[in-house]
């Protein structure tokens, strides 16, 4: 069952143990080459993986490596839709270090705590980008209408905190608490 009817394929099944995407990547480029070493020498004799394992493993890898020119990608197009909403560069450019903080700040809890990327924590820096955007924007919108009421910069950033702080805590600590459920399930 393992061979072709022309004997010209043979499979083999190989159970891994969950190392996650990187350690399995590793696993199995350091078992192609020893496979290529000892059949690779014999004319038309081809390696190739396959199965959930490796296919799980090179889709994990390509979310974690698409994840800082997704992540750079959606700063500079948060940049040009704040800079377009409020007509001005300088409040567009004002919003980057608030969607950069959270990331910069899951980031180093990561690597601190030695959790490792993968598919999950994307989804958490995703999640991170989402609230920070939220916020960020919710108080550029007070902070515009209260410097239109003539209030100067200091005065105007403090009424926007107050206006809006709690609006944006809330909401914040709302989706927390609605992905916290997922402490409670066996996802990790």
């Amino acid at each position: 069952t393992w061979r072709t009817a022309d004997g010209k394929t043979v499979r083999f099944q190989i159970k891994l143990r969950d190392i996650g995407a990187r350690g399995t990547m590793d696993f199995l480029s350091r078992l192609e080459a020893e496979m290529q070493r000892k059949v690779g020498r014999h004319q038309g004799v081809h390696v190739a993986f396959t199965g959930e394992a490796y296919n799980g493993s090179r889709g994990t890898d390509a979310v974690i490596l698409d994840l800082a020119g997704s992540l750079s990608t959606a700063v500079v197009l948060i940049f040009i839709q704040v800079a377009l909403l409020f007509r001005s560069a300088r409040l567009g450019a004002l919003c980057i270090p608030p969607n950069l903080v959270p990331l910069a700040g899951t980031l180093a809890y990561m690597v601190v705590r030695g959790i490792k990327l993968n598919a999950a924590t994307v989804i958490i820096f995703s999640i991170s980008i989402g609230l920070a955007d939220y916020g960020t924007i919710h108080v550029l919108s007070r902070f515009q209408e209260e410097t239109r009421r003539g209030l100067n910069g200091a005065a105007a950033i403090i009424r926007s905190a107050r206006g809006t702080g709690r609006a944006v805590i809330v909401a914040n600590l709302t989706l927390m608490a609605g992905f916290g459920v997922l402490l409670l399930s066996s996802f990790k």
